[in-house]
């Protein structure tokens, strides 16, 4: 019974959606490991942000039953009455505080700083009276900033907020935008009828299309820049794990599986430009 508890709460923070999203995290980190002396930190970043990943995605699902009942599919666990409200509360009360105490006793401050602001995104982009995913244009640049941060916070751990970051960030921030639009494309029907104003609705479903893609081709810009300006090294990385990002851009899936095919294709891309970096890495400064 307790093992069947734990397995439904883990169900809520829908670990298997955020882990390749902490790949940003370490890529990050590792890329910029060679020029730093002290890198023991990495351990204590992995759990506190991988906390912080789970409580937004369970506080999103807990806030999100309500609508989620609307969908054809339901995994939310709280809509199908697996896990009680209360239950789900206090579980992710448990994830936030776990996550800052872990990160105020064990990670340095401009990186605790960093989860904190991570954390409170999270809170206002699901949680009301605030639910900026309900809002057209701040929505998405809410969501925008969750993968630039975790970005930042690997990256600063050994070297300083540069351009190299800068543009690495960018790029990181028009992919967050990305899942968030294709998210709220999926999610149209339903949102309409729970009259959310968010940016997909507003737009139209042509013109998030666009938007998508347009977009997606930002994205590329600014990770090829970074690379042939400050990781020519990476040059490999850059070949492969682009391949799965310009797949977006050349297909054309029907409306309902735009989301599952384009999250797929990020997240392929994510991974083979982490697995690549980190070969390189090793090969070359270890």
């Amino acid at each position: 019974m307790v093992l069947h508890k734990i397995k439904l709460l883990l169900m809520l923070t829908r670990w298997k959606d955020w882990i390749p999203i902490l790949l940003i995290l370490v890529l990050a980190y590792f890329i910029t490991l060679h020029t730093a002396s002290v890198y023991t930190d990495l351990v204590f970043m992995l759990v506190a942000f991988s906390l912080s990943l789970a409580f937004g995605f369970a506080i999103n699902d807990y806030f999100d039953a309500p609508y989620d009942k609307m969908k054809p599919i339901v995994r939310n666990v709280v809509s199908k009455n697996l896990i009680s409200k209360l239950h789900a509360a206090a579980f992710c009360v448990f994830l936030l505080v776990a996550c800052i105490v872990i990160g105020y006793y064990f990670l340095s401050f401009k990186t605790f700083v960093l989860l904190v602001a991570l954390c409170i995104l999270y809170y206002v982009y699901s949680s009301p009276p605030f639910r900026m995913k309900e809002r057209a244009y701040l929505g998405i640049i809410n969501h925008g900033m969750f993968y630039p941060i975790l970005f930042v916070a690997g990256y600063t751990a050994n070297l300083s907020f540069n351009a190299e970051a800068v543009i690495f960030a960018v790029s990181a921030f028009m992919l967050s935008l990305l899942g968030d639009i294709t998210q709220e494309i999926r999610d149209m029907d339903v949102d309409k009828k729970s009259k959310f104003k968010t940016t997909a609705l507003e737009m139209g479903y042509s013109r998030s299309l666009t938007i998508l893609k347009i977009i997606t081709s930002l994205s590329i810009i600014f990770f090829i820049t970074g690379v042939l300006l400050f990781r020519p090294i990476y040059i490999l990385l850059l070949s492969l794990g682009m391949v799965f990002y310009i797949k977006v851009l050349v297909v054309n899936p029907s409306r309902s599986e735009l989301f599952v095919k384009t999250i797929d294709a990020w997240n392929r891309g994510i991974i083979t430009s982490a697995l690549i970096g980190l070969f390189i890495l090793f090969y070359f400064y270890f």
